[in-house]
């Protein structure tokens, strides 16, 4: 399979605290790659890097077979990189499909005749249709969950970034989530989602492991979720406890 993103030695420090210390992994095109670590094991910091939002300090970021590692995020967000943010970001005096608008014409480089009718789509993929002229201030968290995702639609992306798009959610909420995220990778979109809850991980064709800013593992998510070091990391447990 076609690697549509690598990364290699990537590295970045905020004066004496390093928050990605050696990170280098690829992306296959069309997979759902999860991403695990504990607190603070530069996940966040591993996305801003891929997006630009962090200048690197060392290492290289190819998406789609070209170097993007100095590329401004607004070049990397029209060649197809999108992403969601942990705390939904929307425009809250907008409407919900105002807020698409903005994302598919100013981050996707877009007219809106171009994309209306993808623009409908989406909001009845993400089940946000019978919402659209609603203003964004007035949706629950659930709904704000999708309108997240649905932004990140309205971009137009190749890769998808999530970053724990599930957090603060009920169970049953977070299923549809997952359901939402399994539907859109089946549009095509290759997704990479960080997340901490496991039995969603589980379900991912791959799995990424960070700790204390390192790439540790990246394999399927029966051979990460027991690997000794993610066991020690992730979940503070040793072989060692058992002896």
């Amino acid at each position: 399979m076609n690697e549509i993103l690598a990364t290699k030695h990537l590295s970045k420090s905020f004066g004496r605290v390093q928050a990605v210390a050696d990170v280098s992994f690829a992306v296959r095109k069309g997979e759902l790659l999860g991403v695990i670590g504990p607190n603070g094991a530069g996940k966040t910091s591993v996305f801003n890097l891929l997006t630009g939002v962090y200048p690197i300090d060392n290492g290289t970021i190819s998406f789609q077979g070209q170097d993007i590692t100095h590329m401004p995020v607004a070049g990397r967000s029209t060649m197809g990189l999108g992403r969601t943010f942990q705390i939904p970001r929307p425009f809250t005096g907008m409407t919900v499909y105002e807020n698409l608008l903005v994302a598919a014409t100013f981050a996707g480089g877009r007219k809106e005749r171009e994309c209306r009718d993808e623009l409908s789509e989406i909001l009845k993929l993400t089940h946000l249709w019978n919402y659209r002229n609603n203003f964004a201030r007035s949706l629950p968290l659930l709904d704000r969950k999708r309108l997240e995702l649905a932004r990140g639609l309205a971009t137009d992306p190749q890769l998808l970034l999530l970053d724990e798009i599930a957090g603060g959610l009920t169970e049953a909420e977070a299923a549809e989530v997952f359901n939402l995220i399994k539907a859109i990778q089946h549009r095509g979109v290759t997704i990479v989602w960080i997340e901490h809850i496991m039995s969603m991980m589980e379900a991912t064709d791959r799995l990424l492991a960070l700790a204390q800013g390192n790439s540790i593992i990246c394999d399927t998510p029966k051979v990460v979720l027991n690997d000794p070091q993610v066991l020690e990391f992730y979940l503070g447990w040793s072989k060692k406890h058992e002896q």
